[in-house]
């Protein structure tokens, strides 16, 4: 029978992971200052993969296996009618610990909630370490280069649902979009891939400047702060679909001048990337219905 880990196994197993996501994040910086931004593309597009993951987790499993696709525990692949192949290096990754927790209801009985207390390191083995690899996941991210328009309408649905008007019209040479508090306008004529990379961004900053997400940023954020933080989103967001991206390499070279400022923007950018991915799911699982 396996022994239970003592506090101090758990302790020095998370420092070792925190010093990797760490040296994750300082590598990409480094990159960046030297005016190299080609790593940190690739970092974006793995986010897409894993846009359910937080961003610790995202930075282990991008350090430990760039080209994963899908990962879970051991017993979860057994699960599932697959076995991991003898040899194999599991991926760290941090789980959250949960205990029972007695609380009382508004009519004084009790009940029993989980309670978070804490993290432990935990391994998971990717699809391709199977003996048989996994079937993939659901992928909407065949790429149509020059199509996109049931795209667009996806994304311009999972944006209404937001309860959010998206309106096209003429707009002044070089402008191409503009949120506002309850609207998103777009410039007419566009392309189908311009107008949903276009709508992703706006609606970007509908959400981190203006909706759920605002209030875990700076009120006062600079505005090519913003811009970038947006931009993020919506790179990340696009690859998921498998829409070309024209990604500016001018935001990241002016964006995350150090570790910790890449570490708190990285994960509002997962918390939006994920919210909006997670409504296609919703909106394309209600349509398989």
């Amino acid at each position: 029978m396996r022994e239970r880990e003592t506090a101090t196994e758990i302790e020095q197993k998370l420092k070792e992971v925190d010093g990797m996501v760490k040296k994750g994040f300082e590598n990409l910086v480094g990159e960046m200052k030297q005016g190299h931004t080609e790593n940190y593309l690739e970092y974006l597009a793995f986010v897409s993969r894993f846009h359910k993951y937080s961003h610790t987790n995202q930075m282990l499993i991008f350090c430990q296996k760039p080209d994963a696709t899908l990962v879970a525990g051991y017993r979860t692949w057994q699960d599932m009618g697959h076995q991991v192949r003898t040899g194999e290096q599991g991926i760290k990754i941090m789980a959250p610990i949960f205990r029972k927790h007695l609380e009382e209801n508004e009519l004084g009985q009790p009940i029993s909630l989980q309670k978070l207390v804490g993290f432990k390191v935990v391994s998971v083995f990717d699809s391709s370490q199977l003996t048989e690899p996994a079937k993939a996941f659901w992928d909407f991210r065949a790429r149509v280069p020059n199509d996109a328009e049931d795209k667009y309408q996806l994304v311009k649905r999972a944006v209404m649902s937001d309860t959010l008007g998206v309106i096209e019209e003429s707009m002044p040479r070089g402008k191409r979009g503009e949120a506002t508090s309850d609207v998103i306008y777009l410039r007419e004529g566009m392309d189908s891939v311009d107008r949903t990379n276009v709508l992703i961004h706006e609606w970007g900053h509908e959400i981190l400047h203006f909706g759920p997400a605002s209030s875990e940023a700076s009120d006062e954020l600079p505005k090519p702060i913003e811009e970038c933080q947006a931009e993020l989103v919506a790179y990340i967001v696009s690859q998921f679909l498998g829409i070309d991206s024209q990604f500016s390499r001018d935001y990241l070279l002016h964006y995350g001048n150090t570790t910790e400022t890449l570490v708190k923007n990285m994960d509002v950018v997962q918390k939006t990337s994920h919210y909006m991915i997670q409504k296609f799911e919703w909106i394309l699982r209600d349509n398989n219905k």
